[in-house]
């Protein structure tokens, strides 16, 4: 299964049908044609919240849904410290994760530890195992970009000084536990969303 999100709203490429729900609509192994329309309707804000693609090649099909838009990867970190605490950030009145773009020649794993570290101002977290990959879309210099987030699993201690990387819009950085759940997944991407529960 790939699940793509732009804002609150998913297109989703499945293969198997799923229950149904008034809030999505479901087609059933589109051409290249109707794909092309429903990542047009998804882009646009209409009525439909979200998109189920059924396939028997889920594969294909979300290579054919990738063609509708350049590619740019991303790579972040779910940060837990000694005491079981999860580093996040605030940034544009929403708590995030650390991440960034891969810049070019650079794996997803360098990535995600360098963008820790800027974002963060900590050194030497360590990457413990291959999280999941999320995918959100944004329109940006009249192209539509797919972005593809790598997440690992990551540690660090938590006696370092949190440096906010305020060029990247970061206004506050702090450990949190369990007892922020509901007030992080509130204020956050829904694309995250399934980051945030691998650790809540």
């Amino acid at each position: 299964m790939y699940k793509i999100f732009h804002n609150e709203r998913f297109l989703e490429v499945v293969g198997k049908e799923p229950k149904r729900n008034s809030n999505t609509r479901i087609i059933f192994n589109p051409t290249i044609e109707q794909i092309e329309l429903e990542v047009f309707n998804f882009r646009a804000e209409n009525s439909i919240k979200n998109i189920t693609i059924v396939s028997h090649n889920v594969l294909q099909t979300w290579t054919n849904v990738c063609r509708n838009f350049s590619w740019v990867e991303a790579a972040g970190g779910l940060v837990v410290n000694e005491q079981n605490e999860l580093l996040v950030i605030f940034r544009r009145e929403r708590w995030d994760l650390p991440k960034g773009h891969v810049d070019a020649g650079e794996s997803p794993e360098i990535a995600a530890l360098r963008e820790v570290q800027e974002e963060c101002g900590i050194s030497c977290p360590t990457i413990i195992s291959k999280l999941t990959s999320t995918y959100h879309i944004y329109f940006q210099g009249k192209k539509w970009f797919l972005k593809q987030t790598h997440w690992y699993n990551m540690q660090s201690q938590s006696h370092q000084a949190l440096v906010p990387q305020i060029e990247e819009s970061i206004s506050d950085i702090r450990w949190i536990d369990g007892a922020m759940r509901e007030v992080v997944l509130r204020s956050t991407y829904a694309s995250l969303h399934t980051i945030f529960d691998r650790y809540f």
